[in-house]
């Protein structure tokens, strides 16, 4: 499980094409569209490898940029991305006595200090209390972006934080992947019981979890917050084997088999030898 031979496992990711598909959902992977088609409204899309397909609807998933004319105009140090410049106590660079959070500041990447172009609620709000809290004098600093997702597709939770293997291995990481899953409830027969899969990702030299991802029912939702948790206190693989869950049959996972604490078991060794 090592970087050069991660254990093969269903990736969250694959779940989620299986679900898109099962709702009926065409995936065209590795595709790319040339031309949208139509005068005065879209009647289809024009692949690169000449395909048309009809549409009426065209969603450009790309992204955005902050609007920070007001900044500029106000002679404001801009960053990546047009966004303010801050440092970690959310203060502008140009002026301490100026704050500057949410989409419209500047993200680092909690990982590498670089900047990154993650746009959430959730840092956002975080970004905000900080700079609340350091109005009157510097008290609390930002330690990066996280970047912590969730979604529901066709009925099923998927959820991810921090960094996913293919993001590590990009960035040339050696790694130790941990998987488990198991029932969300105890026994599995109960009602409305989901398996719940959970895959971990530590560094191999000092064991600190780099990112996780859950899929599931519900739960997912808050498991996501909870490795979280683990990855801004720099936790490792052998912190999470001693974690100490509340569990209960209709709310929770076997407490022998809770995914997280047995996804991190399944690492420790590698991460030992």
């Amino acid at each position: 499980m090592s970087a050069g031979a991660a254990e093969r496992n269903p990736a969250p990711g694959e779940d989620q094409e299986e679900r898109l598909t099962d709702a009926g959902i065409t995936l065209l992977v590795d595709s790319k569209v040339e031309r949208i088609l139509g005068e005065d409204s879209v009647t289809g899309v024009r692949l690169e490898d000449g395909r048309e397909l009809k549409a009426d609807m065209v969603i450009l998933g790309i992204g955005a940029v902050p609007s920070t004319s007001l900044a500029k105009d106000a002679g404001i140090e801009l960053g990546s991305r047009n966004s303010i410049k801050v440092d970690n106590y959310m203060r502008t660079w140009t002026d301490p006595d100026i704050f500057a959070c949410g989409d419209c500041a500047e993200k680092r990447s909690f990982f590498t200090g670089l900047p990154i172009g993650v746009m959430l609620a959730s840092i956002a709000t975080s970004e905000a209390r900080i700079a609340g809290a350091n109005l009157f004098s510097p008290v609390h600093q930002h330690c990066g972006a996280i970047s912590v997702f969730s979604t529901m597709i066709n009925g099923r939770a998927f959820a991810v934080a921090g960094l996913t293997e293919r993001n590590a291995r990009k960035n040339g990481m050696n790694i130790v992947i941990g998987t488990a899953e198991a029932p969300d409830t105890h026994p599995a027969g109960m009602p409305n019981s989901n398996m719940t899969k959970v895959k971990l990702i530590f560094a191999k030299e000092t064991g600190v979890i780099l990112g996780g991802s859950v899929s599931g029912g519900r739960s997912a939702g808050e498991m996501i917050n909870v490795l979280s948790a683990c990855i801004i206190h720099r936790m490792t693989a052998d912190d999470i084997v001693k974690f100490q869950m509340g569990t209960h049959p209709a709310l929770t996972s076997s407490p022998i088999a809770y995914p997280i604490v047995n996804a991190a078991c399944r690492a420790s060794l590698p991460i030992r030898s």
